[in-house]
């Protein structure tokens, strides 16, 4: 069974891998999408798994063992009790990933990025003068778990998560 879920793990973290590679290549100059509201909230230094305590990405994932891993500019948060996971990425540009679906988040303006039946995302920017200023949460759910839940439901309350715990 270990050898199984080692398997099944490792083909999670691919499928998250594939998701955010395609993200990824939507990174880049601005375009277009909608401003967002204005807002004194800031993104602090630090590392993108600064942005969010493990308490609350366990809460989102519904579990008590979310296994956290940075990288660069982005930190994986995954369910190590399931195969649900959300990457925050700080500081890069999604536009050219964006749907063009304005979404609030917390009160702040956000954009959809592109979304399939297990994955989904949201662009937020606090500053548009300052591209330190935004960030955004790709998720990716097991649409064959026990735990059906919804890819722009966990991304969206990550990001709401992530607002409500930054400094004014």
């Amino acid at each position: 069974m270990k050898m199984r879920t080692h398997l099944v793990r490792s083909s999670v973290t691919s499928t998250c891998a594939a998701a955010l590679l395609l993200l990824a290549t939507g990174c880049g100059a601005s375009e277009g999408g909608a401003e967002p509201a204005s807002t004194s909230k800031r993104l602090p230094d630090g590392d993108a798994c600064s942005l969010l305590p493990k308490k609350a990405a366990n809460r989102i994932l519904e579990t008590n063992d979310t296994e956290t891993t940075p990288a660069d500019y982005q930190c994986d948060f995954s369910s190590q009790t399931g195969f649900d996971s959300f990457n925050v990425i700080r500081g890069q540009d999604m536009s050219k990933m964006t749907t063009g679906e304005s979404v609030d988040i917390s009160g702040v303006g956000g954009e959809r990025l592109e979304a399939t039946d297990s994955g989904c995302g949201v662009s937020v920017k606090l500053d548009s003068g300052d591209p330190k200023q935004q960030f955004a949460v790709v998720s990716i759910v097991n649409q064959g778990g026990d735990l059906q839940k919804d890819a722009c439901a966990v991304a969206d309350k990550a990001a709401e998560s992530i607002i409500r715990n930054l400094p004014e």
